[in-house]
């Protein structure tokens, strides 16, 4: 099976939990998020290797920077995003 496919999988495995329990609670767990990070970069490495920019491990740890910078700045400054926040 393809990696792409393995992971899209994971994300909207990820992505279906999250919205229900967003949905349901004002919750997006870390239960749910953490290991689909963990396994998507594990699936990456097992796959590509250590890569370079533009694929494996490498990649994929400079793309959850980029998202995580992005995300970090949003909730520094809309209190009421991320991080707990209610």
């Amino acid at each position: 099976m393809p990696l792409k496919l393995i992971l899209w999988a994971v994300l909207g495995l990820a992505l279906a939990i999250s919205v229900v329990t967003d949905v349901l609670g004002r919750r997006i767990f870390d239960a749910v998020t953490l290991p689909a990070v963990a396994i998507a970069l594990g699936l990456r490495t097992f796959y590509e290797g250590l890569g370079e920019p533009d694929h494996g491990l490498l990649s994929g740890l400079i793309g959850m920077a980029g998202a995580g910078g992005f995300f970090a700045v949003l909730a520094l400054w809309k209190k009421s995003f991320g991080w707990g926040a209610s």
